[in-house]
């Protein structure tokens, strides 16, 4: 008899029926592949025409006033945004100037301060109608003086950084309530909310206010704020801090980068940002993306008049001399001019910084001109 053709199954075992089990249950633990997300699609840049025309007002505006250096941003929601560099960083070495640069950012810190009181009235920590005195007590007249008229420069407390003082103390670091002593017996300059008259003194009390209400410096509220919008390359010292990376700044061709510490300005001028952050900033404060929409009218609600077609709301120049409103803050500190401002009508946004305070004719505004013919560049070619 032949023997059994091995292709004749045999029974299984018990150990194989186990093994047979084991393998299904692994195969049906076994995750089936992720799906592959389509890429997203490159966001799409402003028009090739509006490109140029930018790249050529900036450097017409860096031949017009030459400083050392510029960097500018334009940017529309949705697209990329442009930016120009032109010119120095650093005069002693050549630097060029890079796109990323940072500069110190000057008045434009208060921009970032009154976003922060106008975030802390929204969770209801803090009144724009109540007083000073409320929250800290720093000035005899504090029961006074409203948070509203120390965000629009209409509460007439002198300026501490123009104080006899202040001007020959020199360099070195101040305290907040260190700043606020220059001024706490100075008069008024006029009975609150009855004027205008710009003052440094308004927002080292708001950064004080801040810090009180928060538990914490009002210093780390603006970190926690360029955190959540993604500002990487703005940040405001902390007392005692310096200015770390940022480009040199010139006055007749002289170096005054370190003329002036953080904690001189406090929170009425110590940050330092650079054009790619400010150009989001511009549409983030005044765009109505970080506040509830009763307190963002609050920012050009019965601003004060500051003449020439111009009113100061909370923060905020107003300019309604043109076609569109646009809202705008510009500074200057030692060698350094900055501006960032929004267009309501078409959500333009634009940010100059630039690296020198002008002397012949002496000229620490010139960065609003800069923006203007930014703005002129892109009407003409925007389709």
């Amino acid at each position: 008899m032949k023997p059994l053709s091995s292709s004749v199954p045999r029974p299984f075992s018990l150990r194989s029926l186990l093994l047979l089990g084991l393998l299904a249950l692994a195969a049906a633990c076994v995750e089936p592949p992720p799906e592959v997300e389509p890429p997203e699609p490159p966001v799409p840049s402003l028009d090739a025409a509006v490109l140029d025309a930018l790249d050529e007002a900036l450097v017409e505006q860096h031949e017009l006033h030459q400083p050392p250096g510029i960097v500018a941003a334009v940017a529309l929601p949705g697209l990329q945004p442009w930016i120009g560099s032109v010119g120095l960083a650093d005069l002693g070495d050549e630097t060029p100037m890079e796109l990323d640069d940072r500069f110190k950012i000057a008045s434009v810190t208060k921009t970032f301060v009154a976003a922060v009181v106008l975030r802390h009235v929204d969770a209801g920590l803090l009144e724009l109608d109540a007083s000073l005195a409320t929250y800290i007590d720093v000035h005899p007249r504090g029961d006074e003086i409203t948070l509203r008229q120390l965000l629009n420069h209409s509460a007439g407390v002198p300026d501490f950084s123009t104080s006899m003082a202040f001007q020959q103390g020199g360099v070195q670091h101040y305290s907040g309530a260190e700043l606020a002593g220059l001024v706490v017996d100075a008069p008024l300059l006029f009975e609150p909310g009855s004027s205008f008259d710009y003052s440094n003194s308004h927002y080292l009390y708001l950064g004080m206010v801040i810090t009180e209400v928060a538990g914490r410096p009002w210093s780390e509220e603006i970190a926690a704020l360029a955190s959540e919008l993604g500002l990487d390359a703005t940040r405001a010292p902390a007392e005692g801090e310096d200015w770390e990376d940022i480009v040199r700044g010139y006055i007749d061709g002289i170096d005054r980068t370190a003329s002036i510490l953080p904690s001189m300005m406090s929170a009425s001028g110590n940050m330092a940002s650079n054009a790619e952050d400010l150009v989001v900033w511009g549409r983030a404060f005044w765009g109505g993306e970080l506040f509830s929409e009763s307190v963002a009218a609050e920012i050009t609600w019965e601003p004060v008049p500051v003449g020439g077609g111009w009113d100061f709301g909370l923060s905020t120049i107003i300019d309604s001399s043109g076609d569109d409103t646009l809202l705008f803050h510009n500074g200057s500190l030692n060698g350094y001019v900055s501006w960032v401002g929004f267009r309501p009508a078409d959500q333009l946004s634009v940010a100059v910084l630039a690296n020198a305070w002008l002397v012949d004719p002496v000229d620490v505004q010139y960065s609003t001109e800069i923006a203007e013919a930014l703005m002129e560049a892109f009407d003409a070619e925007a389709p």
